[in-house]
């Protein structure tokens, strides 16, 4: 499926999005937007500038959720291809989940599956960090408010309306949208498929996968402070 999805946004990316490639509309708006990271650029749809912002959270989420899998794919490393997210999105990504095994096998002592010994030095140090989840959460919290979904007399209609527009008209933004939207239904995935692999709820539910989908970005931040840690001990 991995496979299949990263092969259909690549065709959708090349000869199916509206718009023209590297048009100077879009030329513009990306300098703008990387010129002005904060606040929200004047002339910026809000909507569009929240899509914007989710890439500087969900590349992170990816990796924190992903990076102690060591083994899961034993084909490809990891690194490269999260670390390739952060600027190419889902286009870097889909190769290695493309070869990648699922596994939902129970963490524990006894099955001796991914313990906080097995994995890198970031794993252990910044991904396995609950304190990395809370600025994650908090930087997702605050993507709202920064966008100014929250300002006085914002019209929502109407953003919704602009984003539509932008979307219809921008290769740049449309492929942007489909891109992050396969990052966050990722993310969603591989929360359901954590919790499983930590014991954490019930082994049969697939609250967590819901919950990430019916809100994105945050939820899976919000695991990430939650979920119990990688036992510290070592498995022969």
């Amino acid at each position: 499926v991995a496979g299949a999805v990263w092969i259909a946004l690549v065709v959708f990316a090349t000869q199916f999005a509206p718009g023209v490639a590297n048009s100077d509309a879009d030329t513009a708006m990306l300098t703008t937007l990387v010129s002005q990271p904060f606040p929200r650029p004047e002339g910026i749809n809000q909507l569009w500038f929240l899509v914007w912002n989710c890439f500087t959270v969900v590349p992170a989420v990816l990796a924190t959720l992903e990076a102690p899998k060591r083994g899961q794919n034993p084909r490809l490393p990891a690194a490269p291809f999260l670390w390739g997210s952060v600027f190419f999105g889902y286009f870097a990504l889909g190769p290695y989940f493309a070869t990648r095994s699922y596994d939902t096998t129970t963490t524990s002592s006894a099955t001796g599956a991914n313990h906080k010994d097995d994995t890198g030095w970031a794993s252990r140090n910044l991904f396995e960090n609950r304190l990395f989840g809370v600025a994650l959460s908090a930087l997702a919290l605050s993507i709202p408010v920064s966008s100014g979904l929250f300002e006085p007399g914002f019209d929502g209609a109407a953003t919704a309306a602009g984003l539509a527009e932008l979307v219809s008209t921008s290769r740049f933004a449309s492929v942007a949208l489909a891109d992050i939207t396969i990052m966050s239904l990722l993310a969603a995935v591989l929360v359901s498929e954590d919790a499983k692999q930590r014991g954490y709820g019930p082994q049969s539910s697939n609250s967590w996968l819901v919950a990430s989908v019916l809100l994105p970005v945050i939820t899976p931040c919000l695991y990430l402070v939650a979920r119990p840690a990688l036992p510290e001990d070592i498995v022969d």
